[in-house]
C-alpha cells in the first residue's frame, strides 16, 4: 500500500546509512565470489517473489486462491535480489546454483538499468545454455523501448553474441485501450518474445495469504 511504499522510500531510498547487503554478508568488491548468502529464504520484503512463484506453480483446482499456470512443477526458491538492487554476481551465482542443482527453467522476474560486470552474468547465461537450461526474463516495468534502454540481464552478450536459451516476456493489460500491452511494460520489436497478462493478477502472498498485483 501507499504507506508501505513511503516507509520503504524513507528507509532505503533516502537513508545514506542503509546497507541493503548486510543480510547477504559478501565482499562487495569481489565479483567472482561464489560462497555467501543467508539461509533465511524469505528475508525482508518477500511478497514479489512469493507472488511470482504462485503465478507459476499454485496448485490448480483446489478451490483456494488462483490456479498456477504450471502446477506440476517444483519451485527451487533462490532469493537473488536483496533489498535494493541485485548485483551482477548475485544474478550469475543464482543462475549457476540453479543449473547445478537440477533446474530445467529459470524464471528471472527482476531487472536493472546497469550491469557493470556483465561479463560475469554472460558467463553464467552461457553456462546455463550449454546445459540446456531455459532462462525466462521479465522485460521490466519502465515503459521503455528495450532497444534503447536495456533492462539487465539481457540475452545479448557483451561480445555481440546472443543467448538462444532465453525468452523475454512483457505484460498485457486486460483493460484494453489503444494498446493491448500494459502501459508500464518495457517493449521491443526484437527484444521481447511474448507478452502475457500482467495487470490485476491474483496470486499468492506471504503468510499463507493472497494478493492482487500488476
Amino acid at each position: 500500500d501507499e504507506r508501505q511504499r513511503l516507509e520503504d522510500r524513507l528507509e532505503y531510498g533516502l537513508n545514506p546509512e542503509f546497507d541493503p547487503r548486510d543480510i547477504v554478508g559478501d565482499d562487495y568488491e569481489d565479483a567472482g565470489e561464489r560462497v555467501y548468502g543467508n539461509a533465511e529464504v524469505t528475508g525482508p520484503r518477500a511478497g514479489h517473489g512469493t507472488g511470482v512463484a504462485g503465478i507459476i506453480a499454485a496448485e490448480r483446482g483446489n478451490g483456494i486462491g488462483e490456479d498456477g499456470i504450471a502446477s506440476s512443477v517444483r519451485i527451487m526458491v533462490l532469493r537473488t535480489v536483496p533489498d535494493g538492487d541485485e548485483r551482477d554476481k548475485d544474478v550469475a551465482n543464482a543462475i549457476r546454483y540453479a543449473v547445478d542443482n537440477g533446474a530445467d527453467i529459470i524464471n528471472m522476474s527482476f531487472g536493472k538499468a546497469h550491469s557493470p560486470r556483465k561479463d560475469v552474468v554472460d558467463a553464467a547465461v552461457r553456462y546455463a545454455g550449454e546445459r540446456g537450461v531455459l532462462l525466462v526474463h521479465a522485460a521490466g516495468n519502465g515503459g521503455a523501448d528495450l532497444a534503447e534502454e536495456p533492462s539487465f540481464p539481457t540475452r545479448v552478450y557483451a561480445d555481440g553474441g546472443e543467448a538462444q536459451n532465453w525468452i523475454e516476456v512483457g505484460a498485457t493489460d486486460w483493460r484494453g485501450g489503444e494498446r493491448l500491452v500494459a502501459p508500464f511494460t518495457n517493449y521491443g520489436d526484437e527484444e521481447v518474445d511474448v507478452f502475457a497478462p500482467g495487470v490485476d493478477i491474483r496470486t499468492t502472498d506471504i503468510g499463507n495469504d493472497f494478493q492482487v498485483n500488476s
